[in-house]
């Protein structure tokens, strides 16, 4: 999972955008903004986007404790 929001940040970075939106319905959409402009850039069934947001949730949690 970490290869995933590795290569999200990259393709945000080569974007230009200025923030990355996650959003987690029936689906993970995720979107950039590119000059003020949302902008869709992938979408991910809901099993695997909830997995790798609860993943990364996780180990943010414990590097915020250590």
């Amino acid at each position: 999972m970490d290869e995933l929001f590795e290569t999200i940040f990259f393709k945000a970075l080569k974007a230009d955008s200025t923030d990355i939106h996650f959003k987690l319905t029936d689906h993970l959409s995720i979107q950039f903004r590119v000059f003020g402009e949302l902008q869709p850039y992938q979408e991910y069934e809901k099993t695997t986007g909830a997995k790798s947001v609860k993943q990364k949730s996780i180990k943010t949690y414990k590097k915020r404790q250590t």
